[in-house]
């Protein structure tokens, strides 16, 4: 399961691949000795629902799918409440939720990242005024997503 609010993706728009390609060489480029040294790269993944907008950035063996990812997952509600307590445009919310990824990638390279932060329960925090809930798992964003499309078919 990828998404806070809804069980799996059926409703989701996915965001242009463009955007998240240009995500994950930001992340590849600011992190990049780090990269080199572990032998991993970043994949990223954006959603809206009709009332949710998630973003998922995962640190990824390339060579070895089936070495469980480190992923941080950024989920905000749409409803009116919300937009009105954020105020912001909504490019705004989406670089502050990439801005709370690498905030959690700083601390995970810095070694400040163990098992027990590893959970299936969503925290609910703010950055920048910015209400919203993190998760951080182990969960293969794109083969949940290769999945779903095997499921649809």
């Amino acid at each position: 399961m990828v998404a806070r609010t809804h069980e799996g993706l059926q409703n989701a728009q996915h965001f242009p691949e463009k955007w998240c390609k240009e995500v994950e060489a930001i992340f590849n480029q600011t992190y990049s000795a780090q990269c080199q040294k572990e032998k991993k790269t970043f994949e990223a993944f954006a959603f809206t629902y009709p009332d949710e907008l998630l973003l998922c950035v995962s640190l990824v063996d390339p060579s070895q799918h089936a070495i469980a990812p480190i992923t941080y997952k950024a989920s905000i509600e749409l409803s009116e409440d919300q937009k009105k307590a954020n105020d912001d445009e909504p490019q705004a919310i989406v670089h502050k939720l990439v801005d709370s990824a690498s905030i959690f990638f700083d601390s995970y390279f810095a070694g400040a990242i163990n098992e027990e932060t590893y959970s299936p329960v969503w925290t609910e925090t703010k950055l920048l005024k910015l209400t919203f809930h993190y998760q951080v798992s182990r969960e293969n964003i794109k083969l949940t997503l290769e999945a779903d499309k095997l499921l649809k078919e």
